[in-house]
């Protein structure tokens, strides 16, 4: 709790900066001036984003644990609300836990699982950065994901490419649709830049966000998105867009909570049912036969 109020603390004093800098009245009034029509439609990818993101979730844990595509969707979510208040996004590891009639055993097989989900993440974003370079600059950049992606195999084990191709994939797909989003934040906000822009300076910027240095990577990623995009955009419409990148967690974690607090209800639900058909417990059965022996032995000596 400690790390985290610290990482909070350092995003409040990052966002101050940088709210002063570009005069937090302009971007205020860039919000108010946003494009509702690409807003909602940038909003509306959270619903295949999660649904992607659940199928390969599936996919990659079918040999351990038969899942359907909601419940792959609802453990991403509980993993996305956990994410909002544990450090380098290790609410992810929440998933192996979420994963029905799993030993010991399984559930380490399945953290290896989320493990090699997050190289690959690093991998694909990794190379994305390095097409939004330039020519022969990117190539240790190219030639570092597919070492990553290659070194995933001994992780997860993979006896199949059907795994492989949802692992790999299903991230590309997944983080095309981040792209798209927030290329559409950057649109809504009246940067008017191509797709290809988009692609070739936001990436680095999520890089960015990645690092562990603030919450959920709010005050780093706007900063890098200033810079980025400072020859095409004043500083307050880009931390304008700062603002709305945020939403890529808070909304997603905030639809994470009730799912999560709805599964705690059913398990206590469930664990109360089964200590009720399972009777009274040995040790409690042992008092009760104890107790009736005193009183048994006490009614013979009153009779005496």
């Amino acid at each position: 709790m400690t790390r985290t109020a610290l990482k909070i603390a350092a995003t409040l004093i990052l966002c101050a900066a940088l709210y002063a800098a570009a005069d937090w009245r302009e971007v205020a009034g860039h919000l108010a001036a946003i494009d509702v029509r690409l807003l909602g439609l940038a909003l509306l990818l959270f619903v295949p984003q999660t649904l992607v993101s659940g199928w390969r979730w599936r996919a990659l844990v079918r040999p351990e644990a038969k899942i359907g595509l909601w419940e792959g969707a609802r453990h991403i979510l509980v993993a996305s609300a956990a994410n909002l208040v544990m450090p380098s996004r290790l609410g992810d590891f929440s998933k192996a836990a979420l994963l029905p009639g799993l030993d010991a055993a399984g559930r380490k097989r399945a953290a290896a699982i989320v493990v090699a989900e997050k190289v690959v993440d690093m991998a694909v974003l990794a190379l994305a950065v390095g097409v939004g370079m330039l020519g022969a600059q990117a190539c240790w950049i190219v030639a570092a994901a597919g070492g990553l992606l290659c070194a995933t195999e001994p992780m997860l084990k993979v006896s199949n490419r059907r795994r492989g191709a949802a692992l790999v994939g299903g991230t590309i797909v997944l983080w095309s649709l981040h792209l798209w989003q927030l290329h559409l934040f950057v649109r809504c906000c009246g940067v008017d830049v191509p797709l290809s822009t988009s692609v070739e300076r936001i990436p680095a910027a999520l890089v960015a966000g990645v690092l562990p240095a603030s919450f959920c990577g709010i005050g780093t990623r706007d900063a890098a998105l200033v810079w980025l995009f400072r020859d095409v955009a004043p500083a307050a419409t880009m931390a304008a867009v700062g603002m709305l990148s945020a939403l890529r967690y808070l909304i997603p974690g905030a639809a994470g909570i009730p799912l999560w607090w709805a599964g705690r209800k059913l398990a206590t639900t469930a664990t109360a049912t089964t200590s009720a058909h399972a009777g009274p417990s040995p040790h409690r059965a042992d008092r009760s036969r104890r107790t009736a022996r005193l009183f048994r032995s006490a009614g013979s000596e009153e009779r005496r």
